[in-house]
């Protein structure tokens, strides 16, 4: 709820880091809908975490976001 909150509520910039991102539908709307309105949205998110399912679930979620502007930065 407090990840929602900030995505509707930022104006200028959402930076997340996260070593898992599986988020639900909500979230990854609220970061499309923040990200299309010009809020610069970025997510730090490891190139391979120690979950390979994760991994995989998280990729579309990515992409989906990333198409909406968001820019995607990825650690090893």
């Amino acid at each position: 709820a407090a990840l929602v909150k900030s995505c509707f509520e930022a104006h200028t910039r959402l930076w997340l880091a996260t070593p898992y991102f599986v988020p639900d539908e909500t979230v990854v709307n609220a970061l499309v809908t923040a990200a299309r309105s010009g809020v610069d949205v970025r997510l730090l998110v490891p190139q391979r975490s120690d979950n390979r399912i994760v991994d995989l679930v998280g990729r579309s979620f990515l992409r989906e976001v990333q198409r909406s502007g968001a820019k995607v930065f990825r650690y090893k």
